[in-house]
């Protein structure tokens, strides 16, 4: 049997939830703690095609094993940090919540003759997402969510996949946006190619707390495209950098990127909306941006090559691929198997020390990363409200509460740019629930749904997968301050018996 964890008796999702967050769970003491309710801590999993997939530590695993009577049957079904594009924490604060979320990623029952899209998951949560769709763009939010809670202290890195921090010693986050012609006749794809730009803004932000640094914001304005764009706001943080001649405007932003063409010790995060147009842009006045990398993934796992945390299935959703007549998943030969942490600790409302930036037991790391990492603010804009309506940063920012009205100054937006990626990273619900608890509980179509999953990152936004026929998530409530386990591997567990409710369990119990 290809099953990591059998239950001893049935396991159904109700079951499955109380015993994670239950009033006996061994993983979660929603009251251990004189601030109040304590969320239980999980790992979300989010694959390059975007489908999502709970995780728990092989320390929980096994502490399961030990007081809930859950057996551990197998450790071939482990999984490694790089079986996913992203990892991150999500919290439940009650025992329906994760009911809801387990329910919405069982696999629906199929045809057991199908053998079209065999691997293709079938759950309500994520059959929208088709394995040779990639787009990593729901990942790059969860990206950003994991990293504000590193910097922040309110999560164990180690958990994640994250063992060599070095990347945080010299950490900067920027922003840098334009505004365009509002007129210009030219093909999509030109407009795309080559910009052609009004105004620039760029800006710091401070450290760990993610606040524009309104110091470091400047305006960069080619004075002879002043009276160009409608509806102009001043610059709110400073004196317009007004200069004459392309030449010298091309200049002065090149002067902001001269020291990030190499890879070092040092990275910047450099937040922009719409990373293919603002690429071009600074191609074409000769930028170098070759040693940049397109998103956050190479900073978190940086050590992920190197790492030896083993992750095993976790909700009956692996199942449906565990049962699948498909040969099992193959495993990166360089990764060497390491069995569970010994002991189960719970450091449940402390902040969590930093690793040592050399990593565990003296392993080193190259500590050399892209000189720049691109964050999209547009493309997780979409991926998170679904809205392709939105057509620049102070549209968001008015949305999200940032700004009272619209208004054209790069240099304020490139201010709100920082406070609009704070606003979607530090919330504590991830994508999914977050997106639902931002849209009042809307449902979509799964012909919505299934029309943006499959576009392309430049074409309409993917539909996040929200409950057709729900009430809101009770996740979606604001609460407590999460807290993490300090399991040091993630596995994802599959709860079986031999009776399973799950529409794909046939004759195929026994290997």
């Amino acid at each position: 049997m290809n099953a990591f964890i059998r239950a001893r008796f049935q396991f159904d999702d109700k079951d499955l939830a109380n015993a994670l967050a239950g009033p006996m769970s061994p993983l979660h003491k929603p009251h251990d703690n004189s601030q109040g309710p304590i969320a239980l801590e999980m790992i979300l999993g989010i694959k390059n095609h975007g489908s999502s997939h709970l995780l728990v530590t092989t320390d929980q695993a096994m502490q399961l094993s030990r007081q809930r009577d859950i057996k551990l049957i197998n450790h071939r079904a482990n999984l490694s940090p790089l079986d996913f594009e992203s990892l991150s924490p999500i919290y439940f604060h009650s025992v329906e919540a994760l009911l809801k979320k387990l329910t919405s990623l069982r696999p629906k029952k199929s045809n057991k003759n199908a053998t079209k899209d065999a691997d293709q998951d079938t759950s309500q949560a994520n059959h929208i997402y088709k394995l040779y769709n990639i787009d990593t763009q729901r990942a790059a939010f969860e990206h950003g969510r994991l990293i504000y809670r590193i910097l922040n202290g309110l999560v164990d890195p180690a958990k994640y996949g994250v063992d060599n921090l070095s990347w945080t010693q010299d950490l900067r986050i920027c922003s840098f946006v334009f505004n365009v012609r509002p007129i210009d006749d030219r093909k999509r794809a030109e407009r795309l190619q080559n910009p052609l730009v009004l105004d620039i803004g760029f800006c710091e932000a401070d450290l760990p707390n993610l606040e524009p640094n309104h110091s470091t914001a400047k305006h960069i304005l080619d004075q002879r495209n002043a009276i160009l764009g409608g509806n102009r706001k001043p610059f709110e943080y400073g004196v317009t950098q007004k200069i004459l001649g392309q030449d010298a405007f091309e200049e002065a932003i090149r002067e902001l990127f001269q020291d990030v063409r190499v890879r070092s010790s040092k990275t910047m995060i450099l937040l922009v909306y719409n990373r293919e147009q603002t690429l071009n842009y600074l191609r074409n006045i000769n930028v170098d941006t070759s040693a940049w990398s397109f998103d956050l993934k190479e900073l978190l796992q940086s050590s992920r090559a190197r790492s030896s945390r083993a992750y095993s299935r976790d909700h009956p959703e692996s199942r449906y691929h565990d049962r699948s007549r498909s040969p099992p998943r193959s495993h990166d030969p360089r990764l060497p198997q390491r069995s569970p942490s010994a002991a189960f600790q719970s450091n449940r409302g402390e902040r969590y020390a930093e690793p040592s930036p050399a990593g565990p037991s003296g392993a080193t790391y190259s500590n050399l990363y892209p000189p720049v990492c691109l964050v999209d603010v547009e493309q997780l804009y979409f991926k998170l409200m679904h809205n392709a309506q939105i057509k620049s940063v102070a549209n968001i920012a008015r949305q999200f509460g940032v700004i009272d009205q619209d208004g054209m100054c790069a240099g304020n937006e490139a201010s709100y740019t920082i406070k609009i990626w704070k606003d979607m990273i530090a919330h504590e619900l991830a994508i999914d629930e977050q997106g639902a608890s931002r849209l009042g509980g809307l449902s979509l179509s799964d012909e919505q749904q299934n029309t943006a999953a499959n576009a392309g990152p430049s074409s309409a936004p993917a539909f996040a997968p929200i409950d057709s026929d729900d009430e809101q998530d009770p996740n979606d409530i604001p609460a407590a301050q999460p807290t993490g386990n300090t399991g040091k591997q993630a596995q994802q567990m599959s709860f079986e018996d031999g009776e399973s409710d799950y529409g794909d369990d046939d004759e195929s119990d026994s290997d």
